[in-house]
């Protein structure tokens, strides 16, 4: 790991079809969040997937309108990526050591991920995805709720082409509701 705010050395850039204004091509960069430089932002693309989610999930906003979220900066394992085009945020992924559903401290969790409308579809999901995963080898679990087949479509595609074991899928009981539940190893 880098320290944080600081670009990866890895594949830290690409550049996809179109950006955000409709041009052909698209430069992306991801970098490790921290809560003094980055807490607020990531506050506010939280309350936007929560939002996303709530179509889901029984999720409501609070009394100023904002769905929120409390991340923990501070615990040991817990790890806040920021994609960006240039200098505009276009999602993030939020991974913790350890499995949430009670299955070891040495698996990867993949808790949440988000990428902002304009830039679905468009390769960006899956360019971040990889670049956690380069990251983090080893044990993952990733949980999509149970309603949302477009997510696990996604999450399905974004293990292709990369090395892993074959993917196990199950069905388990969460705190908000069921989740499809992908389980690998990513070498």
């Amino acid at each position: 790991m880098l320290e944080s705010g600081k670009e990866t050395s890895r594949t830290d850039r690409i550049v996809i079809d179109t950006d955000r204004r409709g041009n052909d091509k698209m430069s992306l960069r991801v970098i490790e969040a921290d809560k003094r430089s980055h807490g607020r932002l990531l506050g506010n693309l939280l309350s936007l997937y929560l939002y996303d989610l709530s179509e889901f999930f029984d999720l409501s906003p609070d009394v100023e309108g904002r769905f929120t979220y409390d991340y923990d900066w501070e615990k040991p394992g817990n790890f806040a990526f920021l994609a960006f085009e240039d200098s505009y945020p276009v999602g993030f992924a939020l991974v913790e050591k350890g499995s949430a559903l009670g299955n070891g401290l040495d698996i990867w969790d993949m808790e949440e991920f988000f990428v902002l409308r304009p830039y679905r579809r468009k390769g960006t999901g899956i360019w971040l995805a990889h670049e956690i995963y380069g990251r983090f080898k080893g044990k993952w679990e990733i949980r999509i709720g149970e309603k949302n087949l477009a997510a696990l479509a996604f999450w399905r595609r974004s293990l292709d082409g990369i090395e892993c074991t074959k993917p196990e899928e199950s069905f388990v009981k969460g705190n908000l509701s069921m989740f499809h539940c992908i389980s690998t190893t990513i070498e």
